[in-house]
């Protein structure tokens, strides 16, 4: 169970973090399959801080790590992140973790979009 105690599940050699990104995952093969989505990418990775050294400590790169990137027949590109939404709440339940990553990302990456579905 995760945080949000969504079961894992495996779709194709993919191991998704929730049946809801699962879900995603065949809505992007069936868009591709019908022309909507020229290709797709699961689990895209982009470096958001470079390594470094301070004080004779190394430091790892840090990454963001999407769910999808996608391309679009249309000629658009976006990323995407699948989160749980609370219904009660009326909105996408997202974590200080994600929030500080996703700025992060739209820092180093201004030209992509970055979704929240």
């Amino acid at each position: 169970m995760s945080k949000y105690r969504n079961r894992k599940v495996r779709i194709d050699d993919y191991v998704f973090d929730s049946i809801k990104e699962g879900d995603k995952y065949l809505e992007l093969k069936n868009l591709k399959a019908g022309g909507q989505v020229r290709e797709f990418t699961v689990h895209p990775k982009f470096l958001i801080i470079e390594g470094f050294e301070k004080d004779g400590v190394k430091y790892r790169a840090r990454y963001y790590i999407a769910d999808f990137e996608v391309w679009y027949a249309d000629g658009t590109h976006e990323i995407i992140d699948v989160k749980p939404w609370d219904r009660k709440l009326g909105k996408y339940l997202l974590t200080a973790v994600f929030l500080l990553k996703a700025r992060l990302f739209d820092s180093k990456y201004p030209d992509l979009t970055l979704v929240i579905e």
